[in-house]
């Protein structure tokens, strides 16, 4: 490890940006390289995505339904590289962090 800490946990903070909108009632904000921000409104959707790398998903507020999943605050889900991810809606709304990565 270096004076930097372990390489494998940095990362490059992008300059502070503003939150887009993706789809109808779907916001996203980059926080990072590979790492964003994605706020659901209640009753919206994520367009149907095909993911080139694990897209890991961390719900911190509100409810998210992943397939037959439903997931609330502090619950994570995980699609792995190159499958159709499921496209996350909420019934309440939501904000996740979404953390893709190699592995």
């Amino acid at each position: 490890m270096t004076a930097q800490g372990d390489s494998r946990f940095q990362f490059r903070i992008l300059p502070e940006g503003a939150w887009r909108e993706v789809a109808p009632g779907v916001r996203r904000k980059d926080v990072a390289e590979d790492v964003y921000l994605l706020r659901l409104a209640a009753g919206a959707a994520e367009t149907e995505i095909v993911a080139e790398k694990v897209t890991h998903r961390f719900v911190l507020e509100g409810d998210l339904q992943v397939g037959k999943r439903h997931l609330r605050a502090g619950d994570n889900d995980r699609a792995e590289a190159g499958r159709v991810a499921e496209p996350p809606a909420s019934d309440d709304g939501c904000l996740v962090l979404i953390v893709l990565s190699l592995g």
